[in-house]
């Protein structure tokens, strides 16, 4: 049941955004870029990480009046590692998530609002068996952008994953926890 939401929620938001970009006449522009920066994961158990994260995203932004943009993102990144020293476990968490942003521009300056959903992937150390999470991550957060040139923009963005408790982190006492982090990234992107 909670894949079946998962999977409504994910293409209902897809679908909404490819709606809005086809019903309404707006300026849309496709966007690449990297980002990377410090990670903060906890489970509020024996599980813990701090580390450089990074990764890619890929996005598409809908201009809907000079200053207001509507956008979906989708993001690949390596979220550093999680340790339990009570179980001397380490592992390597990666995700894939998908996004909507909000996002207000003026004289080369943007400050948005973004959500949305990402799962993670586990490898090292087995807990769980290498692979994806059972259950993914809410995601949301907030960014300021400056256009460097006409094309080239730089930004810094603040994400909280708020995690739910799953069978994929048990800590020594035999409790399941949620994966929750924080995360403050550097970001650049070239958009068409």
């Amino acid at each position: 049941m909670n894949e079946l939401i998962k999977k409504y929620t994910l293409g209902a938001t897809i679908g909404i955004a490819c709606m809005l970009g086809l019903s309404i006449p707006a300026k849309a522009s496709l966007y690449l870029g990297v980002e990377g920066g410090w990670d903060q994961k906890d489970t509020k158990g024996d599980w813990k990480g701090s580390k450089f994260g990074g990764g890619a995203f890929i996005g598409y932004d809908f201009r809907f009046s000079p200053n207001f943009y509507l956008g979906t993102e989708v993001a690949f990144d390596y979220l550093g590692s999680l340790d339990n020293s009570a179980l001397n476990q380490d592992n390597e968490v990666y995700q894939l998530a998908a996004f909507v942003t909000a996002n207000y521009r003026n004289q080369g300056m943007g400050l948005y609002l973004k959500g949305g959903y990402g799962e993670q992937y586990f490898t090292g150390d087995s807990f769980m068996s290498d692979g994806w999470s059972n259950d993914g991550t809410f995601i949301a957060g907030l960014g300021i952008e400056y256009n460097i040139s006409p094309n080239w923009i730089a930004g810094l963005e603040y994400l909280h994953g708020f995690g739910k408790d799953t069978n994929d982190f048990i800590d020594s006492d035999g409790h399941a926890d949620a994966l929750s982090y924080d995360r403050a990234y550097a970001r650049i992107k070239y958009q068409f």
